[in-house]
């Protein structure tokens, strides 16, 4: 696994067709991502604990900002809508969550320990069922098991993540999936026998059909949020 895992990462199409051969591809792919899972979410505990030290207190921040955001000039030469939605998600607590969850204490980043793998695992498994299903209506002959150990395959870019100076976000993070979108591609034309733009199509359908779901979501939320908050006043 190890030679193939490098021949993957360099992009070689071969290595994905030796590993749709192998007799159990399912099996050597969920090991792979579990190590690689484990890495990560080592990674990101370390990283969570840095930014911790070197990070204000968020409860101050979020002081600070109750206090002198109303201050501000640019805020009072916006339109009205726009001033009172600003406010309502400055103060917002699942906004302060959410960044409690970027920036934890050492004790609950170690929680990335369970929750990195889990969703690196989550992610292959969906992406592997949308794609193989997209796969096989655009004519691919490969089977579930081919598809899945392909794909985990695939995801070796991500190791990339390890590297000190590169954060989890940003453009070097979407350069990395972009990189594993590549290899997936690779990855369902060998295990289906696709070429061209069917296996380009097969790759972004599971992208697809999550841009429109988060999409959908971001439709419905979005209104009922500033519902809620007018009925909050």
């Amino acid at each position: 696994m190890r030679s193939l895992a490098l021949r993957a990462l360099w992009l070689d199409g071969d290595a994905y067709r030796k590993m749709s051969e192998r007799s159990r591809p399912v099996a050597d792919g969920f090991r792979s991502l579990l190590v690689l899972g484990m890495a990560l979410g080592l990674a990101a505990v370390v990283r969570a604990a840095v930014n911790w030290a070197i990070s204000p207190d968020l409860d101050a921040v979020q002081r600070l900002l109750r206090r002198e955001l109303l201050t501000l000039p640019l805020l009072w030469r916006l339109y009205p809508p726009i001033q009172r939605l600003l406010l309502q998600v400055s103060q917002h607590p699942w906004l302060w969550w959410m960044a409690r969850w970027q920036w934890p204490t050492p004790l609950l980043a170690l929680l990335y320990l369970l929750t990195v793998p889990l969703e690196l695992l989550l992610d292959w498994l969906g992406y592997s069922l949308v794609a193989h299903a997209a796969a096989s209506l655009l004519g691919g002959r490969g089977s579930l098991g081919q598809t899945l150990g392909c794909t985990a395959l695939a995801t070796v870019p991500r190791a990339l993540l390890l590297l000190p100076l590169l954060p989890p976000l940003g453009l070097e993070a979407l350069g990395v999936w972009a990189w594993v979108l590549a290899g997936r591609f690779l990855a369902l034309r060998a295990a289906h026998g696709l070429e061209g733009w069917r296996a380009f199509w097969a790759a972004l359908a599971p992208v697809a059909l999550l841009a429109a779901v988060a999409g959908a979501l971001l439709a419905v939320g979005l209104p009922l949020a500033w519902i809620a908050g007018g009925m909050g006043r």
